[in-house]
């Protein structure tokens, strides 16, 4: 909720689920696993959260309806309601150390929101890719294996965006991060609900 409330509006489902794969990307502490699914990382249980937070009136989710060139479309935006607002401030006012990390969160979400939704698709799935353990000089054919609508220009440009976002955005969790928040430190994820490969090549 601090990270949507930082952002203002987060456009799309999709937006949510890659920025916050992202994060995690990073080492941030987002405990839930992501699996590869048609446009890249997902997880069950970060949707089910947001969906739990929407009927918990700590988030408000709007339908919105719009045109982009020939194509429309249907989305969900998420901002935090007054409910989220007083409960993020007393949260994080009690917890100094959740605060600063939540604020390292909402200043890379702030920065992945301004991106359209195809771009953040594009960099989460690359930084899965990286995170399963593709080889450098192969994540550009398999990325294209799953996504051939992207050129290798394209592909590139995120590549060499995801080094600088790394360099200068990767969280170290401390030490004693778990008795601060009750999550478990793990760094970057290794987590799928089953095989890349098996994914991608469908079992072949």
């Amino acid at each position: 909720m601090a990270v949507v409330q930082r952002c203002g509006t987060l456009h799309s489902r999709l937006k949510v689920q890659k920025i916050f794969y992202v994060l995690k990307s990073l080492g941030y502490p987002v405990p839930e696993p992501f699996e590869f699914r048609e446009h890249g990382p997902y997880s069950e249980d970060l949707a089910a959260e947001l969906n739990s937070a929407v009927n918990a009136d700590y988030l408000s989710e709007e339908e919105t309806h719009g045109q982009e060139g020939e194509d429309s479309y249907q989305r969900y935006d998420y901002s935090v309601g007054k409910t989220g607002e007083d409960f993020v401030a007393r949260r994080l006012e009690s917890d100094p150390a959740l605060a600063a990390i939540v604020d390292g969160m909402a200043t890379v979400a702030h920065e992945l929101n301004s991106s359209k939704p195809i771009q953040l698709e594009l960099v989460a799935t690359l930084m899965f890719l990286q995170d399963q353990g593709v080889r450098p000089d192969l994540i550009v054919n398999v990325f294209k294996s799953v996504r051939p609508q992207y050129t290798d220009a394209e592909i590139q440009a995120a590549l060499d965006s995801i080094r600088e976002l790394r360099h200068r955005a990767s969280f170290a969790p401390p030490p004693d991060l778990a008795s601060i928040i009750g999550l478990v430190k793990d760094g970057p994820p290794s987590d799928s609900a089953q095989d890349l490969d098996e994914e991608i090549y469908g079992g072949e």
